[in-house]
């Protein structure tokens, strides 16, 4: 059996920054009082050109995940009129109002559009 290598020791360093950066992205609910991102260019060790490209294309993936996730949430509440009658779907709706935010849906919260 071969000897057992933290994934740490094998990741290139920079590929290892950039991981530790993007588990530290407020990927779900945005509080208002959320602490401020790390600077990308000293925790990459880029120059501020590339930091720039690099928060262009982090900020372009969030929009794309929450253009989907406001297309996936349009289909199901689709879905759920063809079951549903008004009133019951504005129950269901009352049921799981929004967190207040710009993030909306916290982790585990269903989230069904008002």
């Amino acid at each position: 059996m071969g000897s057992f290598t933290p994934v740490e020791s094998r990741m290139n360093p920079r590929r290892h920054a950039a991981a530790l950066f993007l588990a530290a992205l407020p990927l779900g609910a945005m509080a208002q009082d959320r602490p401020a991102r790390p600077d990308i260019a000293k925790v990459i060790g880029i120059d501020a050109d590339r930091a720039a490209q690099v928060k262009t294309i982090l900020r372009a993936a969030h929009e794309k995940r929450r253009a989907a996730m406001q297309s996936i949430q349009a289909d199901t509440d689709a879905q759920l009129a063809t079951v549903l009658s008004a009133d019951e779907l504005a129950r269901l709706k009352a049921a799981f109002p929004h967190p207040p935010g710009p993030g909306r849906g916290a982790p585990g919260t269903p989230s069904v559009t008002q």
